[in-house]
């Protein structure tokens, strides 16, 4: 499909898929409005409007935490930028805003994976030390009770790992005309779920806190309202060139509601377990016993962290890694 002329001799937009502004094939929404997949006048408004969602979840996701981690923020922002993308891709279908739309996405999966690890790594490293007790090798570079030499080689691995993933994205470019193709795209963001999450079950431990009880139940809801979405999106999405009946589902419109939100929640849990992890005793904000049922859920769905130490006091108190 890489090599698809369009055949409207009437567009200015006329090119391969690898121009900037090749107009590619809409999505299943804009069968409402044309039969023309290639109608430059034509727009998908509510994919369009939706994409708003990402945006607004992603300054949530800047702004409801405290003592911020410097990654996830980027995370944040990159959601922030993708709605933008979502947008304009969606409202005129050039191949340069649909490459930007897909890019900060898996960016932004990207780099939350990586502050994950990073945070997963650093809690298991501090519970081998208090287990393994100081290290008595001769050779320190080979002891396995060596935390930073252990943390500073995983996690290299981690990033050289996902590094590899966007290069391989990259290349993509020049063989589907876009970033990375619908099919990888879900499979990318399965391993962020799939790989990441699961770890922060096994590296944070219940106890007696009940915080990280919480900050489970968000990534269960995370994964079920992510996935759920997907799956949505993905079974209606294919078939509807053939049964455009389902355009009338607005299936896509769903999808970047859920994406995002999962996103949101699962930005504030891995904010959670940095400062967490930082000593910074944070726990997700709650609102006065009194307090009317419309800001109870709003705190519930719309989640934000608070400290209760100071970065200073973490410092001394904590033990440090790096």
């Amino acid at each position: 499909m890489s090599n698809w002329t369009v055949v409207n001799a009437s567009s200015k937009y006329v090119g391969t898929s690898t121009d900037y502004n090749y107009i590619n094939y809409g999505f299943c929404e804009l069968q409402l409005y044309t039969s023309n997949p290639y109608d430059e006048n034509a727009h998908e408004w509510g994919n369009s409007f939706s994409a708003i969602f990402m945006t607004f979840f992603g300054f949530l996701g800047l702004f409801r935490s405290q003592y911020r981690n410097p990654m996830i923020r980027s995370a944040s922002a990159l959601l922030v930028l993708n709605g933008f993308a979502s947008f304009a891709y969606h409202w005129n279908r050039w191949n340069i805003y649909g490459q930007f739309d897909v890019f900060t996405m898996i960016l932004s999966l990207y780099i939350g994976s990586v502050a994950a690890y990073d945070t997963i790594l650093r809690q298991w490293i501090r519970r081998a030390r208090a287990y393994c007790g100081p290290c008595s090798c001769r050779i320190k570079s080979y002891c396995p009770c060596s935390a930073e030499k252990v943390y500073e080689i995983v996690l290299s691995l981690v990033i050289l790992f996902f590094m590899l993933l966007m290069t391989l994205s990259i290349g993509a470019l020049s063989v589907t005309g876009m970033v990375i193709d619908f099919s990888s795209y879900f499979v990318l963001g399965q391993l962020f779920v799939i790989l990441v999450l699961p770890l922060y079950f096994f590296a944070f431990p219940v106890g007696n806190n009940a915080e990280i009880c919480t900050a489970r139940k968000y990534i269960i809801a995370a994964i079920c309202v992510g996935v759920t979405s997907g799956l949505l999106w993905f079974s209606t999405e294919m078939p509807c060139r053939e049964h455009p009946w389902i355009a009338k589902m607005e299936t896509h419109m769903i999808w970047h509601f859920g994406i995002s939100y999962s996103m949101f929640m699962l930005i504030m849990v891995m904010q959670f377990f940095s400062n967490l992890e930082g000593n910074l005793q944070p726990s997700f904000e709650t609102p006065a016993s009194d307090s009317s049922r419309w800001k109870k859920a709003y705190y519930f769905l719309l989640p934000s962290i608070i400290n209760h130490a100071d970065v200073q006091h973490a410092h001394q108190s904590g033990i440090q890694l790096v």
